[in-house]
């Protein structure tokens, strides 16, 4: 990080917290990222299908947002500036580009399933290193987040063409 941390009495390491921190933004720009692609697809979504496919995906996005925020608010409590800009976003995110496009003549259930099962795998990544540097915290946050991710790759999985 580029940025010094501001103090705090969270009571971990500085280089804990620097770990922590570079963990949390990575994982809040794989969150970003996924919210974006779930918005997309709840806009541009046609078909006899419509209608449930733009709530589901109404409702995943809301579901990521939500994970972001914890994602952003974490590298905060742990000292750092939480990096969540569009810019920020497109430069960190691990997601890759599908070499699937959106079609309008076909549900994206595929690629956003696609799109959350490798931010499913990073958070899975992301727990054992929280683990591995003993904080239980970050680790507890980061399966909730995983708990509510792989919920979600389950209800685009039952749509899946």
């Amino acid at each position: 990080m580029s940025v010094p941390l501001r103090a705090s009495r969270v009571s971990l390491s500085d280089e804990t917290r620097w770990a922590l921190a570079d963990l949390f933004n990575s994982l809040l720009a794989d969150a970003i990222d996924v919210w974006s692609r779930l918005k997309h697809a709840h806009w541009n979504v046609r078909g006899p299908q419509f209608a449930m496919l733009h709530d589901l995906f109404d409702r995943l996005a809301s579901e990521t947002e939500e994970a972001a925020d914890l994602l952003a608010e974490r590298a905060a409590q742990l000292g750092a500036l939480a990096r969540g800009t569009v810019r920020e976003v497109s430069l960190a995110t691990t997601i890759s580009i599908s070499s699937d496009p959106p079609s309008p003549d076909k549900s994206p259930t595929n690629n956003l399933a696609e799109v959350v099962a490798s931010f499913a795998d990073h958070l899975r990544v992301a727990i054992g290193r929280a683990e591995q540097l003993s904080e239980p915290v970050s680790a507890d946050i980061l399966t909730e987040i995983a708990r509510a991710a792989e919920k979600s790759l389950w209800l685009l999985e039952a749509h899946r063409e």
